[in-house]
């Protein structure tokens, strides 16, 4: 997949936002510790984040807000990444034409090291705009052949982010090596408020109380 095929997939802003707290809530409740997925609904003033982290090197932001959306993804083996230059610089084209009021919270966000930007693929969208965008970047010479097609992290970073039930219960199965009652996973998806017997059935270790701060944090309905 690349940014342009990405830019057509990804769901509209309220999806995307309603489906990454999805992603951190079942996170939330199947595991203690260890998770991929994180939201924040107060990340900011008027603003909110959701992230993914692999602890392999492997991300991605989106950062939501009245002006809209901002997505940034880094995978970190590409040959896109800043440090596959020297010195380490952003990919030509990442960020080209971003609307202003995104680059502020581009700068103000973003991850680097050593002062590069850790981005491999970038998408936007405005309020009220009809489709996400992005700048026009050409890929490394023979990307097809190298990268299985992915040259950039667009197709598995962001692979979540489908609204399927069935692609989580299939993360979780690899990730947490747990296999999970569909149709608790589904509730989530829908956001069904979280009860005690919908966390039980996702974790019998874990306890609505125990959630609470997590829950708060992601700005996710409870009962």
């Amino acid at each position: 997949m690349t940014v342009a095929q990405l830019a057509r997939w990804l769901p509209g802003i309220e999806d995307a936002r309603r489906w990454s707290q999805s992603l951190a809530v079942l996170d939330a409740i199947v595991s203690r510790y260890t998770r991929y997925f994180s939201f924040d609904s107060q990340f900011g003033s008027g603003q909110a984040q959701a992230w993914m982290e692999n602890g392999l090197g492997d991300e991605y932001s989106i950062t939501f807000g009245e002006y809209g959306a901002l997505a940034l993804g880094f995978a970190h083996e590409s040959e896109m990444s800043p440090f596959g230059q020297h010195p380490p610089a952003l990919w030509p084209g990442l960020l080209t034409g971003l609307p202003p009021v995104l680059a502020k919270v581009a700068r103000q966000f973003v991850h680097t090291i050593d002062g590069a930007p850790l981005v491999t693929v970038a998408l936007w969208r405005l309020a009220g705009d009809e489709q996400w965008r992005h700048g026009p970047v050409e890929y490394p010479p023979g990307w097809e052949h190298r990268y299985n097609g992915d040259p950039d992290g667009s197709g598995w970073l962001f692979e979540q982010l489908d609204g399927r039930p069935g692609t989580y219960l299939e993360y979780a199965q690899w990730y947490f090596e747990r296999e999970l009652p569909a149709d608790a996973v589904a509730a989530i998806f829908e956001h069904r408020p979280v009860t005690a017997e919908l966390v039980h059935a996702l974790n019998p270790e874990r306890v609505l109380g125990d959630l609470a701060d997590d829950l708060k944090q992601i700005g996710y309905p409870v009962r």
